[in-house]
């Protein structure tokens, strides 16, 4: 199920509008959400290609909350669907 997530950044007072997958994580058994937050945070920051993510989620606050190693940004790039690939890309996501 895909819906719209409001989040408001408490220091800038800016509000990000994305969408959140969400799908059930069988190790955890909880539903989860497909996380692409933060790929965007680096995006809008950097407008970059991915390799360059790591590094900058070292240094940086996202909503992700830890360093993106590249084995993690591929394994969500590869649950995208061909469409969100193709959507994510268009605004700016190179490199991947």
């Amino acid at each position: 199920m895909t819906c719209r997530v409001h989040q408001v950044n408490k220091k800038t007072g800016v509000t990000y509008v994305y969408e959140a997958t969400s799908f059930w994580n069988k190790e955890k058994r909880q539903p989860r959400n497909r996380q692409i937050l933060s790929m965007a945070y680096y995006i809008a920051d950097r407008g970059g290609p991915l390799c360059h993510l790591q590094a900058w989620s070292k240094s940086h606050i996202h909503p992700y909350g830890k360093v993106l190693t590249s084995q993690r940004i591929s394994e969500t790039l590869r649950s995208l669907g061909e469409d969100e690939q193709k959507s994510f890309s268009s605004y700016g996501g190179r490199g991947f």
